[in-house]
């Protein structure tokens, strides 16, 4: 867990009661602190391979069990941190190792897994938004990896009965939707439940889908593209509504030890 003052010279870079129309840099001596403490970090220009090579890697050391317990553990402490890794776990997938085949799509990228050849990844921004809402990044694979790596660092701690009571709240009210609401509603359900800012609540909506914890009934291509292009869902909540329910073998896989006192 970060100090609280480190977390504020933080946000301070990107937030100030919203994001700011540009990134302002602390002075030099507070920059060198955010980095002796990992909470910003130099542009790093990463290839195709090494992050292939990386994501199988986080993905076999990072238990989905602890992931879960971070989940759980954030939910009563506030600490989107902790959530992160649901988010970011659930995105993931192995990729077996290939040569990069490239593919024009506005930059290069590899055609067999759309990580492109080599590219500049900003990860001060990343944790900034891993800190301040619990979220990884919707569209690229490296961000997501990094997030994993960051993860296997951290203290996690048991959740506690409040931490279970607000999570069997919010999966009860998954439940309890009409058939036809879905994440926005959902959204609107959680006020009384959660004390967090709509971007939080966003990120953990996001995190469930990722996860396959709220599975749509149908993820065809043929579903996915009636979504309509002003919807700001990205994972497969997008598809998803009240009449889907929750996903029990999800579950399962991410609070084995807890699936009697959430269900």
């Amino acid at each position: 867990m970060i100090d609280t003052k480190l977390k504020k010279l933080l946000f301070s870079i990107y937030w100030d009661g919203g994001w700011r129309d540009k990134s302002v840099l602390p002075n030099s001596e507070d920059y060198q602190l955010l980095v002796a403490n990992k909470l910003a970090f130099p542009n790093e220009i990463i290839g195709h391979d090494d992050v292939v090579g990386r994501l199988n890697m986080a993905l076999k050391k990072v238990d989905p069990k602890v992931v879960g317990r971070a989940f759980l553990a954030s939910l009563s402490s506030r600490r989107p941190e902790l959530r992160s890794a649901l988010y970011c776990y659930g995105m993931l997938k192995p990729i077996d190792p290939h040569e990069y085949k490239g593919w024009s799509e506005g930059y290069r990228v590899c055609e067999v897994c759309r990580i492109p050849e080599k590219d500049e990844y900003d990860f001060t921004e990343l944790t900034f938004m891993r800190y301040k809402f619990g979220m990884g990044d919707p569209l690229q694979t490296m961000p997501n990896v990094f997030v994993l790596e960051r993860f296997e660092e951290e203290d996690v701690p048991d959740p506690s009965l409040d931490d279970l009571a607000k999570m069997k709240s919010l999966i009860q009210a998954a439940l309890d939707l009409p058939d036809r609401d879905g994440a926005n509603a959902l959204k609107k359900s959680m006020k009384s439940i959660l004390k967090s800012s709509d971007q939080e609540k966003y990120a953990l909506i996001e995190a469930l889908g990722y996860a396959g914890i709220l599975k749509p009934a149908d993820e065809s291509e043929e579903a996915y593209a009636k979504v309509p292009l002003r919807t700001n869902w990205q994972s497969p909540v997008c598809l998803w509504r009240g009449q889907d329910g929750i996903n029990i073998q999800a579950i399962e896989k991410f609070f084995p030890d807890y699936v009697e006192d959430l269900l």
